[in-house]
């Protein structure tokens, strides 16, 4: 019996230890929605995008990114994520430019909050823009994201894999 409930903490903890910037903006907007801005138009100029994975009862990645308009990234990895711990770095590339000129052009700050249902073992999928009028946020459930959410999520996604690392 002990071990049932060993494991059933665990895993309860370890939901709530993946818990990051994005998330907890998510659910203050979820449980208040007079604080989610509606001054933002698609029209913003986005100054910084990020994306947060949540673990799930499997290998689930689970981790945190950000990255300025001008290249500067962090990063925090939570769970199962191919770097460990927090790094900082730099992006200089095109798919940058490009990745904010498509969350311009599918008009992200006007997306609602939520797609999709939540379920005891889905992971969740939070992206987010901040302009100078406020910050949106989007989370995602499942598979039941429109297509130009789901492209959204992987151009943020890939952006990973351009970063130069500083060393610490």
């Amino acid at each position: 019996m002990k071990i049932i409930y060993g494991v059933l903490f665990s895993l309860l903890f370890s939901s709530f230890a993946t818990a990051g910037e994005i998330d907890l903006l998510a659910n203050k907007y979820r449980h208040d929605k007079s604080l989610i801005p509606n001054q933002l138009k698609s029209s913003d100029k986005i100054k910084r995008i990020a994306i947060e994975k949540t673990g799930c009862y499997g290998t689930c990645q689970a981790y945190y990114f950000s990255v300025s308009s001008e290249g500067e990234v962090d990063y925090e990895r939570y769970e199962y994520a191919k770097f460990k711990g927090k790094r900082r770095g730099k992006i200089e590339s095109n798919n940058l430019d490009r990745t904010f000129e498509y969350l311009n052009s599918i008009k992200y700050l006007e997306y609602p909050l939520e797609f999709g249902q939540p379920g005891p073992d889905i992971q969740f999928i939070y992206t987010l823009a901040e302009t100078e009028h406020g910050i949106k946020v989007v989370a995602t459930y499942g598979d039941s994201v429109p297509a130009e959410m789901w492209a959204a999520e992987r151009l943020i996604e890939d952006l990973i894999s351009e970063v130069k690392w500083v060393k610490k």
